[in-house]
């Protein structure tokens, strides 16, 4: 136990100097992260139905240009009803060709 703490506190005062190299590779291993949280589907039920239903989402839905017509924001288990709400056929229908997820 004692020898995380110290190994911790070492990090911590070394972390303000870390190299270059090493901050770009850093960065480039967010910005990866980030483009993978991303994900773009049709606007259409077997898209839809690709959806993970375990986490929240923030959702785009898009027209084939890619210009935004709805930004919504779907609770953990809900994004796949909450975009079908939004289908031709729903309750809430929206105009879209595809959905960007994040």
């Amino acid at each position: 136990m004692m020898v995380a703490l110290i190994f911790l506190f070492l990090n911590l005062v070394a972390s303000p100097f870390k190299s270059k190299s090493r901050l770009e590779a850093e960065n480039v291993a967010l910005r990866h992260q980030l483009t993978m949280a991303k994900k773009t589907i049709p606007f259409n039920q077997t898209g839809i139905s690709k959806l993970p239903i375990d986490k929240p989402v923030v959702y785009r839905i898009q027209s084939d240009g890619g210009k935004n017509n709805y930004t919504g924001v779907a609770q953990r288990g809900r994004a796949q009803e909450r975009l079908e709400e939004h289908l031709p056929k729903g309750k809430d229908p929206i105009p879209g060709a595809k959905v960007q997820i994040e």
